[in-house]
């Protein structure tokens, strides 16, 4: 073993003195015997070894500090986000209609929704104030106050505005809307369909169409306005109003209705509807209405 080597493994502790003395002499041992005996006296400054032990407890003390900060904000998250769905459960608002019922809700904005009967409209009063949104199941006339966006989710479609008036009619496979002011976009059948004023759409024919001008104000409420809904649509939509039922066995329902729907007199909305497609018709007890020809 060369001398080197017998040295190394002599300062890492794998030979005795007595052995390393054997390999490499008494005279050449005892020399390193005397250099590593007065090195191991020697001391480093003080105040190198002061520094680094307060080094070493400023870095404990920050790793302790920051610790404690984590726990802290990890504590204060949960808290916020329990607090913050609790708010969120309790602000739910959902207004429902029976049949024969209307109910004009307003939102804190000063947007105002006329919900029409056997409808119903959801939305969150805290998550609106960030994201003016709401759902609507049915029929509803909408007149929003300008600001951002506001947008209303129904079953076949959505329609996103600014600031404006509009109708929408969304009745099982059925959706329909109506553009009064200003303007709206409307996402239905995988498209999007930009309306603007005395403009509509419905997704049967996948359409928008013009309409004129209503001789009535289209937010007044004993009025709606239809534009291109199937007769038997707006059947539904009288009954809802009126609660009442058609019999229809002697007409065929063909065709779509476009004027003005009157939602306080049954017997000028049923001549409003019918005489058009020169049907007449018969109030029966048990709110029975029977539609005829016209003789």
């Amino acid at each position: 073993m060369e001398n080197k080597e017998v040295l190394l493994n002599w300062l890492e502790g794998n030979l005795t003195d007595d052995q390393v003395e054997r390999e490499i002499g008494s005279e050449e041992f005892q020399l390193y015997k005397k250099i590593i005996d007065a090195s191991a006296k020697w001391e480093s400054p003080k105040r190198k070894s002061t520094h680094r032990e307060e080094f070493l407890t400023k870095m404990q003390s920050v790793k302790k500090r920051k610790a404690n900060t984590s726990v802290l904000l990890k504590y204060a998250a949960i808290f916020l986000i329990g607090i913050s769905s609790v708010l969120v459960f309790f602000a739910n608002q959902n207004i429902i209609t029976s049949v024969g019922n209307t109910e004009i809700v307003t939102i804190f904005d000063g947007s105002t929704i006329k919900l029409a009967p056997n409808s119903s409209l959801s939305y969150n009063s805290v998550l609106y104030f960030f994201n003016r949104k709401v759902t609507l199941e049915g029929n509803a006339l909408f007149n929003v106050i300008p600001g951002n966006s506001f947008t209303v989710n129904s079953p076949n479609g959505e329609v996103s505005v600014l600031g404006t008036s509009f109708n929408i009619i969304d009745r099982e496979d059925y959706f329909n809307v109506v553009c009064f002011t200003g303007k709206v976009a409307v996402k239905a059948n995988k498209q999007v369909v930009i309306l603007k004023s005395l403009e509509g759409f419905e997704n049967l024919s996948n359409k928008k169409s013009k309409f004129n001008d209503v001789s009535k104000d289209s937010s007044n409420n004993s009025y709606l306005y239809l534009n291109q809904v199937p007769l038997h649509i707006v059947l539904k939509e009288l009954s809802n109003f009126y609660n009442v039922a058609f019999n229809t066995d002697a007409v065929s329902l063909e065709g779509s209705y476009n004027g003005l729907f009157i939602n306080d007199n049954i017997e000028l909305a049923l001549k409003n509807v019918l005489y058009p497609f020169n049907f007449d018709f018969e109030l029966q007890k048990d709110n029975i209405v029977v539609i005829i020809p016209r003789q």
